[in-house]
């Protein structure tokens, strides 16, 4: 397709229904996996794209055997298309926000494993804000931490429950609990069968250590570099490393304790290996929250504190 002058006009809601595909698109890298993200055909993703490239006037991505690509232009149109949309949304909150009640949409992102929190009780929450708000609609997802500070920071979430391992300018946190990992190995393990006081730092040193990638480094196990270690990306990945029998790593006591009652793992140390880690909301910072976000975050902090 050659270059023509793009004769874009007033933007529609076909426009920016053509432009969503086309983020999700080049956020996915290609159309197969953009064909599950958005729920339509490839063959429909690939009439859109060309639509939106004869209404921009040039070509925005390569696509065909070889592989997906941006173009030059497709690269501008994408980051252009993202303030866009951002930009939407922070129009989108501050009307929602005016008056009293609350409606519209609210995307929330949480951490895997709060559904075995007590402390945290998510459903409690979620079952108080739904009832009381039926006018919301809520979109809730899960992601392990990074991505739902990305996906914040690009505007397509707008509220996160996530571990605040490290604060930065851009979101604005509310904290709201801390909870207790400890190091725990499974039934398999050479270590499983010894007990906690003939567990020597050799033992430590020289085991395949399985690290939640977006906490700390385990510098208290002084792990030996030789030995194979694995980074998880999710709290439900590495209990499944530990049950492995090859692994020992870090899990929350809640979320482990199912294991140990069958058990299938086993905590080393307590009284030694323990990291806390805080969880609290997370949003962009500067934004105004709609006041869909703001009862959502009452509802939920309501619960932990009753269960505290």
């Amino acid at each position: 397709m050659g270059h023509r002058r793009a004769k874009l006009g007033r933007i529609s809601d076909l426009d920016l229904r053509l432009l969503r595909v086309f983020q999700a698109v080049a956020e996915c890298r290609g159309l197969t996996a953009a064909e599950l993200r958005l729920g339509i055909s490839r063959s429909t993703i690939s009439t859109y794209l060309a639509d939106l490239e004869m209404r921009m006037g040039t070509r925005l991505c390569e696509r065909g055997r070889q592989g997906f690509e941006l173009t030059g232009d497709g690269v501008r149109v994408y980051q252009a298309a993202t303030e866009l949309m951002s930009s939407l949304n922070n129009f989108q909150d501050e009307i929602e926000s005016l008056g009293d009640s609350a409606r519209g949409r609210i995307r929330v992102a949480v951490v895997d494993s709060f559904v075995w929190a007590d402390e945290l009780r998510l459903s409690d929450g979620l079952k108080n804000f739904t009832t009381a708000n039926p006018e919301v609609h809520l979109d809730l997802y899960v992601f392990h931490p990074d991505e739902i500070e990305r996906r914040i920071d690009e505007g397509k979430i707008d509220i996160g429950i996530t571990s605040v391992h490290d604060y930065s300018r851009r979101f604005d946190y509310i904290p709201l609990l801390t909870l207790s990992s400890f190091l725990y190995c499974g039934a398999g393990h050479k270590l499983f069968g010894v007990k906690d006081e003939d567990i020597s730092d050799s033992d430590l040193n020289n085991t395949s250590y399985s690290s939640r990638w977006y906490g700390p480094t385990p510098a208290l196990l002084g792990q030996n570099p030789d030995i194979a270690q694995v980074e998880s990306f999710h709290i439900e990945a590495t209990a499944h490393l530990i049950l492995s029998g090859n692994y020992v790593g870090f899990l929350p006591e809640n979320y482990a304790k199912h294991w140990v009652s069958k058990s299938e793992m086993r905590p080393i140390r307590k009284d030694l290996y323990r990291l806390d880690y805080r969880y609290g909301f997370s949003s962009k910072q500067g934004r105004q929250m709609s006041a869909a976000g703001k009862a959502f975050i009452e509802c939920v902090v309501r619960v932990v504190r009753r269960a505290a």
